[in-house]
């Protein structure tokens, strides 16, 4: 998140957010954490057994994705990094256990 105000449960009670709200309150604390970091996420979230842990890869924030190019742009940048014409993966795995709805940091 942007702003440096703390995300609460209560700011995902709507119901245009997928997923239980208590869910999207652990990927907002993941997204949070990864713009700290300086990545944006690559993939899907995955939970671990009664949700007892997230993980979803992310890339640098300057580095493209590996996965399918949105438009030209996207293609340019993949092809400034490619190897022998193959696209580089520059993404990696975070993963946090997940206690009373928060992330173990």
């Amino acid at each position: 998140m942007t702003n440096n105000k703390k995300i609460k449960l209560e700011y995902f009670k709507n119901d245009w957010f997928e997923g239980t709200t208590e869910l999207q309150y652990i990927k907002a604390q993941v997204r949070e954490e990864l713009t700290k970091k300086g990545f944006l996420i690559d993939s899907s979230f995955e939970y671990g057994d009664n949700n007892e842990w997230v993980g979803v890869y992310a890339r640098p924030q300057d580095k493209p994705t590996a996965l399918d190019p949105y438009d030209q742009e996207e293609e340019k940048e993949q092809e400034k990094y490619a190897i022998n014409g193959m696209k580089q993966d520059f993404a990696e795995w975070f993963e946090w256990d997940i206690k009373n709805n928060n992330l173990v940091l």
